[in-house]
C-alpha cells in the first residue's frame, strides 16, 4: 500500500461506508467527469455527466419504496423495486447521460444538486429517515477519477464491510467514462453478431461472438427461445434440433456473469420454412362462371369428396337447399331439405361423422346479421354421389340430422365460417367480428341431434371479419378469408386447430374486391395445397389458386416434375441416411419434412404415383388443362 493511502486511513475525512443493513450498495460514482468540446457545443457543462450507480447484491427482490439519497445529493425513490444481481443509475442530466451511454441503462430519474469535485458524503436513508449507508470519498484517491474521464468502482459489492469501506475497497473505473448500468469494464455485455442459421426445417444453428469480458466474469451464455431458457453453454454457437416446419419464433442470447446478472441481445424473429420452402400460389385463374338463375349469393364452397371436379355451394340467408357445381361452373345437382327450416346459412364444411369412412356434409346455419344469435343450427348428411346423364336435378331428402348448438354466454353472435376437424370430427365456428374472430368447438362425440350442445369458447385470433373457412382434407392446413385476404395457417403433426390458428400465418392470395364483391366461399381442392374462391353476385366466377411451392414430394429441383434428374440430384448431395442430425432440406431428399432423406422419402415420392420416366424437365408449373387441376380421390392435401 502508499504511504498516501496509508495517511489517508488515518485522517479525518478517510473513506467510509457504514452499512447497518442496507440492502443495496453504492456501486460506482461518476463526480467529476470529462467534458468534450461537443459536449461544450451541445450546451451541456460538466456536472450533467455525473451519475450515481446502485446494486442489488442479494439473492432477492429489493424494495426502495420511501428510500432517499439525504446528503450530497437529494433523490426520492418512490414505490421501486430492483431485481437481485441488477444495477439502476441516478443521473445529474438524464439527456447529456444518454448522448454518452445511450439508453440501455436503467435510470431511475434526476437527483437534485451535484457532487463536489473535491470529495463528498453520499447518504442513503430509509423509509424512516434513518441513515443504512454512507460512503465518503476524496478527489485524491485516483487522480484519474479526478477531471480524468474514470469513475469510482466498487471492487467487491458483496465483501465483508470492514474491508470495502477503506480506499481499497474502491478503483478507477477500467473503461473510459465509466460502465453505468454494467459490471465495471464492460462497454457491451452483450453477445456480438448474433445469427440465425437454417440448416433444414427443423434444425437451426444458433451463432455469436464474444465481447472482451475481464477475467472471470463470465460464467455461460444462455440460449432463449421465445423468452424461455432452453440451454446454458459455455460456447458460441447451439443447434436447436426441436424447431417444426413452418413455425415462428423468436430467439436471443443472454450473457450471464458469475453474480447471476444476465445481459441480452434484442430478440430475433426467425420464420422456419414449411417442408419444401415458402408458400408461393399462381395468379389466380378463372376456371368457369355460375350459371343457374337464382344462385347469385353464394356464401360457402367446399371440394367434393364424391363427385370428380365438383364442388357444393349454397345461397346466403334462410336456405334450405345445397347445390353441386362442376369446375366450369355448370350445375349438375342439388339437394333440398325438407322440413328444415333455416335462418342464416353461412358456411359449408366436409369431414367425418357417425359412421366411420363416410364424408359427411355440413351446412351452417349460424348467421346473424345483428350479432343476435345466441342459438345456431348446423345440418349434416352424408355427402352423397350424384350421377346425372339429363340435366341437373334438385332433390329433395329428409334423410338428415340437424344438430343445434348455443353459445356459452348471452351474447350474440353473427359467423360465417365453419370447419370440421378431419382428424377429430369436433366443429369450430369462427365468429365475425371487426377485428378478432372467437373460435368455438364443439367435440365430435357431442354432436348428437336432438340435444343442444353448449360450445366451448377456446380462445380468439386477431382476424378481421372472418367470412369463410376450410380445413385441407388432411387436416394439415386451415385457410381463413374475408373479402379482400386470406391466411395460411400450417398445423403440425399433433397440433390442435386452435394450437395452428394461433401460430403465426402465411399470407394467401385472393382476388377481392370489385371483382370479388363480396367473397366469402374458400375450398381446398385439386392438386395438393391448392384452394378455390368464389363470392356472392350475379354470374360468379369460380377462381382457382394454383400452389407453386412446395409443389410435389420428389420434384427436389422445382422443375414441374419429379423424375430421373432429380434423383440424380438428391443423391449426389450426400445427404441419403448419412447419420447426420436433421440437416436434410428439400432440395436433398427430404420430402416428408423429418430432417433426414432416408427410404421413407422415396416411399412417400414414388406413393404418389408421379414419377415420370421422362428425364425431359416440363416448364416449372406449367399451365394445366382443367383435369390437370385435379388429384385423383385420396390425395388431396
Amino acid at each position: 500500500m502508499s504511504t498516501l493511502h496509508r495517511r489517508l486511513r488515518t485522517e479525518t475525512l478517510s473513506p467510509r461506508c457504514l452499512l447497518t443493513g442496507a440492502p443495496v450498495v453504492i456501486s460506482e460514482i461518476m463526480y467529476h467527469p470529462v467534458l468534450s468540446a461537443e459536449d461544450t457545443a451541445t450546451g451541456f457543462k460538466e456536472s450533467d455527466f455525473e451519475f450515481i450507480e446502485l446494486y442489488n447484491p442479494q439473492q432477492s427482490i429489493v424494495s426502495l419504496a420511501g428510500f432517499a439519497l439525504t446528503s450530497g445529493v437529494s433523490f426520492s425513490f418512490g414505490d421501486v423495486s430492483l431485481d437481485p444481481g441488477k444495477f439502476v443509475v441516478l443521473v445529474s442530466n438524464q439527456q447529456a447521460f444518454q448522448s454518452r451511454y445511450g439508453s440501455d441503462a436503467t435510470i431511475l430519474g434526476e437527483y437534485k444538486g451535484s457532487l463536489k469535485n473535491n470529495g463528498e458524503q453520499i447518504t442513503l436513508s430509509d423509509n424512516g429517515g434513518q441513515a443504512i449507508l454512507q460512503v465518503s470519498f476524496q478527489d485524491s484517491w485516483y487522480t484519474t477519477t479526478d477531471g480524468g474521464g474514470r469513475s469510482l468502482t466498487i471492487v467487491d459489492a458483496k465483501a465483508d464491510v470492514a474491508q470495502w469501506s477503506q480506499v481499497e475497497g474502491w478503483t478507477a473505473s477500467a473503461r473510459m467514462n465509466g460502465s453505468p448500468g454494467l459490471p465495471d469494464g464492460v462497454a457491451d455485455p452483450r453477445p456480438n453478431e448474433f445469427r440465425v442459421t437454417t440448416v433444414s426445417s427443423r434444425q437451426l444453428l444458433l451463432t455469436w461472438t464474444a465481447p472482451e469480458y475481464p477475467a472471470g466474469l463470465v460464467s455461460r451464455y444462455v440460449v432463449y427461445r421465445d423468452d424461455v431458457s432452453i440451454d446454458v453453454t459455455r460456447q458460441t454457437k447451439f443447434n436447436d434440433l426441436t424447431v417444426t416446419p413452418a413455425a415462428n419464433y423468436q430467439y436471443r442470447i443472454a450473457t450471464r456473469f458469475t453474480d447471476g446478472t444476465e445481459y441480452s441481445t434484442p430478440p430475433l424473429a426467425v420464420h422456419i420454412e414449411p417442408v419444401g420452402g415458402g408458400v408461393k400460389f399462381a395468379p389466380a385463374r378463372v376456371l368457369g362462371t355460375v350459371q343457374l338463375d337464382g344462385l347469385n349469393e353464394l356464401s360457402g364452397l367446399v371440394a367434393s369428396r364424391q363427385i370428380a371436379h365438383a364442388f357444393w355451394t349454397h345461397n346466403d340467408g334462410p336456405q334450405d337447399a345445397i347445390y353441386a357445381i362442376d369446375s366450369e361452373g355448370r350445375w349438375i345437382g342439388g339437394l333440398q331439405f325438407l322440413d328444415a327450416v333455416m335462418f342464416d346459412v353461412e358456411d359449408i364444411a366436409i369431414g367425418p361423422g357417425p359412421v366411420a369412412n363416410v364424408d359427411y356434409i355440413y351446412v351452417g346455419d349460424i348467421g346473424g346479421n345483428n350479432d343476435d344469435r345466441t342459438t345456431v343450427q348446423i345440418l349434416r348428411i352424408a355427402e352423397p354421389l350424384l350421377i346425372d346423364d339429363h340435366g341437373a336435378t334438385l332433390a329433395t331428402t329428409s334423410a338428415y340430422d340437424m344438430l343445434t348448438f348455443e353459445y356459452p354466454d348471452t351474447h350474440g353472435y353473427n359467423a360465417e365460417s365453419l370447419l370440421v376437424d378431419p382428424q377429430t370430427g369436433d366443429l369450430f365456428i369462427l365468429t365475425k367480428e371487426s377485428q378478432a374472430a372467437h373460435i368455438y368447438r364443439a367435440p365430435a362425440s357431442q354432436l348428437t341431434p336432438g340435444t343442444v350442445v353448449t360450445l366451448e369458447l377456446i380462445g380468439e385470433i386477431d382476424f378481421p371479419r372472418a367470412s369463410g373457412a376450410d380445413i385441407s382434407q388432411t387436416g394439415g392446413e386451415i385457410l381463413i378469408r374475408n373479402e379482400d385476404l386470406a391466411r395460411l395457417y400450417v398445423r403440425n403433426d399433433g397440433q390442435s386447430v386452435f394450437a395452428a390458428l394461433s401460430r403465426s400465418y402465411l399470407d394467401a392470395p385472393v382476388v377481392g374486391r370489385p371483382d370479388e364483391p363480396n367473397g366469402e366461399g374458400v375450398t381446398f381442392g385439386g392438386r395438393p395445397g391448392d384452394y378455390f374462391t368464389i363470392s356472392e353476385g350475379s354470374n360468379p366466377a369460380l377462381h382457382y389458386f394454383q400452389r407453386t411451392s412446395p409443389y410435389l414430394a420428389g420434384d427436389a429441383n422445382h422443375d414441374g416434375v419429379f423424375d430421373s434428374s432429380d434423383l440424380v440430384a438428391v443423391f449426389a448431395a450426400g445427404e441419403y441416411e448419412d447419420e447426420a442430425e436433421l440437416n436434410s432440406l428439400w432440395a436433398e431428399g427430404d420430402w416428408n419434412g423429418d430432417g433426414e432423406f432416408t427410404s421413407a422419402d422415396l416411399v412417400l415420392a414414388f406413393s404418389m404415383g408421379a414419377y415420370e420416366q421422362s428425364s425431359t424437365a416440363a416448364p416449372a408449373y406449367p399451365a394445366m388443362d382443367v383435369d390437370a387441376c385435379f388429384a385423383p380421390h385420396g390425395t388431396l392435401f
